[in-house]
């Protein structure tokens, strides 16, 4: 039997597989891009360099795009622009996590958690296993689904 920490995880992940948003309020005062570019550094930060182009490629966005991001993001003191060292090229930058964006990232990561495990502890074991699996199963049928070409319409 799954107890609460392992029912909260598996149903976080099938909420952000089915594009949740029960971690909007934790968030506010960022765009949607903003909030990918702090996870995806958060999750690469054991990465020596983290170029904007390495950031472009992970959340397939243009590289212009990264740039407005960074430039918000450094304004709001959650990450910061190094030059590359021993790079010929001075336009070569790396980006970091600063501290308090990787507060706010664990911030956010807790809240969450909380909110997944307040669900659980409300609904029961039983309900959350039983809505996991009707929710793989609605995932899986979805996925299957190729759209009305399938259905002859």
């Amino acid at each position: 039997m799954s107890n609460e920490k392992q029912l909260a995880d598996e149903l976080l992940r099938i909420l952000r597989s089915m594009g949740g948003t029960h971690f909007r309020h934790a968030t506010s005062g960022l765009m949607q891009g903003e909030k990918g570019l702090l996870f995806c550094l958060y999750k690469h930060s054991d990465m020596e360099e983290i170029t904007p182009s390495f950031l472009s490629q992970r959340l397939e966005v243009k590289r212009p795009a990264v740039t407005i991001m960074l430039n918000s993001l450094e304004e709001k003191g959650y990450v910061s622009r190094i030059r590359k060292q021993n790079a010929t090229d001075k336009r070569k930058i790396c980006i970091l996590l600063t501290p308090k964006g990787k507060e706010f990232v664990e911030r956010i990561f807790q809240s969450v958690e909380d909110a997944m495990l307040y669900l659980v502890r409300t609904m029961g074991n039983q309900d959350v296993e039983e809505l996991i699996r009707l929710t793989k199963r609605v995932i899986k049928i979805m996925e299957d689904y190729d759209g009305p070409s399938r259905q002859g319409v």
